[in-house]
Parts: structure tokens; sequence; C-alpha cells
């Protein structure tokens, strides 16, 4: 369990198992906070030791933004990446963009496929590397296996397959994220 502190208050408590595939809101929604310099920190239970790097615990947003700040262990360092997010959705369509913050995948190549479909040729999106995000792609709503080539799970041989129902009017963002020794999928709403 980690508390997540913004300016001073803690917004959030998240229990990390609660979300593991599909389409996640267990971490929560946007919390509105002000333009300008904010401060933010993430602290285990039991602990008051900021986890959130020291150039990320003051980070300047600017006004009208929709933001998504993603701290996380990257081999024995603690990394963060903010993003800025789209939140107009495209009318009948989804919006969909990847995020590559697991250092075990530098570079990420992506195929989306409806479930069922065998990936083949060249991949959907590619070249994401580590800390950065593609461009969003915008594709009829459907149930989609999104392959995330080059992951490490460890014993898992699927995990490099997430299904996922995508539905109309709807953005998100598939973050790959480092955990233990290898990494695993996380598809969180951006509106």
């Amino acid at each position: 369990m980690a508390f997540h502190i913004i300016d001073g208050t803690t917004v959030s408590t998240v229990i990390y198992s609660m979300c593991v595939t599909g389409v996640c809101t267990a971490l929560g929604g946007y919390v509105p906070v002000k333009s300008g310099g904010v401060s933010f920190a993430v602290q285990q239970e039991g602990t008051t030791t900021n986890l959130v790097p020291p150039q990320f615990q003051n980070v300047n947003l600017q006004a009208n933004t929709k933001n998504s700040f993603v701290v996380g262990s990257i081999d024995t360092t603690t990394d963060a990446v903010l993003f800025q997010d789209d939140d107009v959705p495209a009318a009948n369509l989804v919006k969909v963009r990847f995020a590559d913050v697991s250092n075990n995948v530098p570079t990420m190549p992506v195929w989306i496929v409806p479930t069922g479909t065998t990936p083949s040729g060249n991949p959907t999106i590619s070249g994401v590397r580590v800390g950065s995000a593609s461009s969003y792609l915008t594709i009829p709503p459907n149930t989609y296996d999104i392959y995330l080539a080059g992951l490490n799970c460890g014993f898992d041989p699927n995990c490099d397959v997430v299904t996922a129902t995508l539905s109309a009017n709807q953005n998100v963002t598939v973050y790959l994220l480092f955990e233990d020794n290898g990494s695993r999928a996380l598809i969180l709403p951006a509106n």
C-alpha cells in the first residue's frame, strides 16, 4: 500500500494488487491541483520517506491540463515520468497511446489487434523508449489483444499480451511498468 500526497495533503491510498488487467480505475481518477508549482510525495505504509526522486518533488504544471505522474522502481533506483494527457475523445472512436516506464525494455514495439488475431508484420507502434510515450492512435471500439514485445516476466509465458475492451469516446494509456524482475502492463483512462 502507498499514500499519494500532493501539496501536503493525502489524495489517495492505493493497494497496487487491486489493478492487474484490463482498463484500471482502481488507482483513482484525476485530482484537481493548482497550476504552477506542485509538490508530490509517495510514501509506503508505515514510513515518512518520500519515494519521489528529488527532481520531481516539485513540478510546474500548466493550467487547464490533465497529467499522469508515474513513480516507480527502475532496476534499483526510483524514477518518475510526467505525461500530459489528451482527455478530448474522438467521436465514436478510441484514442490509445503507449508509455514505456520499464528500464528492462529499453525500446518497446507494440501490436494492437482484434482479440484472437495473430499479430504479423510491422508493429502498430514502434520505437517507444523508456521514459516516453507514443502519440495517440485512433482506433474503432473493440476488444483488442495488445502485444508488448520484449517483456521479461519471469515464469509467465503469456505476459506479453493484454486483452482489453476499449469503448467508444475513451482515451487510454497503456503503461509498461517495471515490477520485481520483470514488467507488466497497466491501462489507465485519460478522460
